[in-house]
């Protein structure tokens, strides 16, 4: 695979679904004019390497389902990135502040790996990002970033399953394109500000939030009730059990 180097001139690079093992090739920053990287399912056992950085014509990684262990900060230097997906993927450490300078993402998924540390307040810079930003099932933690408002095209925001703390932040209201927001699993405490409740009653995001987190009420739920009444709980099997959502149509 460490010929992967010799393709200099490629723009599409998809080796998906196969049985490669062993290391990502540093030789991969040869590719300068890919512009599409897909090594999804497969065997890799490294982090990715630095080399990446090379790759400024990039527009789209995707990785996930392999043995990552950690995000280079030369993430950073993929400008043209559109798309970023490493889910699945063992991936440790720290979300590295420098993803805040791809100006071009759209959807960013990081979901179900064991990041640690803060959301970095660098997200916030991410004014492109449209799709999704899936940071769920990690190991996060502090507080949700008030940066976070200032993404104000996001459809999908998902924290939930990580080790957050404090209180939902205000500028979460500022979301008004939302369809799905998930927090829950999480160490949250307080109220949800009625800014953003009158948000989300405007929007019809599908929200899900720890109801016992939030001083025994949902305020942007119509309450915390069983099946067939005017939202829907799932029990998780812990202390924190009841996960309650309000049944209404979502905006395109």
């Amino acid at each position: 695979f460490s010929e992967i180097g010799n393709f200099r001139d490629v723009r599409f690079f998809d080796v998906s679904a196969n049985s490669l093992s062993g290391p990502i090739p540093s030789e991969l920053g040869n590719m300068k004019k890919c512009r599409k990287l897909f090594f999804e399912e497969n065997n890799f056992f490294s982090p990715i390497p630095s080399e990446v950085g090379h790759l400024t014509l990039l527009q789209e990684l995707k990785g996930g389902y392999n043995v990552l262990e950690s995000l280079p900060s030369e993430l950073g230097r993929l400008t043209s990135a559109t798309i970023i997906s490493l889910l699945d993927s063992d991936i440790q450490g720290k979300i590295p502040t420098e993803i805040g300078e791809l100006s071009r993402l759209m959807n960013l998924e990081l979901r179900n790996n064991v990041l640690s540390g803060p959301i970095p307040s660098h997200i916030g810079r991410l004014l492109n990002l449209r799709d999704q930003l899936d940071l769920s099932n990690n190991r996060l933690e502090g507080e949700i970033p008030s940066e976070i408002g200032q993404l104000t095209q996001l459809r999908g925001l998902r924290l939930a399953q990580n080790l957050l703390s404090g209180e939902v932040p205000e500028a979460l209201s500022n979301l008004s394109r939302l369809t799905s927001i998930e927090l829950d699993g999480n160490k949250l405490a307080g109220t949800i500000p009625n800014a953003v409740c009158n948000t989300f009653n405007d929007t019809a995001p599908a929200f899900e939030a720890d109801c016992i987190d939030f001083d025994d009420r949902c305020p942007c739920c119509i309450s915390c009730c069983v099946d067939g009444q005017d939202c829907s709980c799932r029990y998780l099997g812990t202390d924190k059990e009841f996960l309650c959502f309000q049944k209404r149509n979502l905006v395109s």
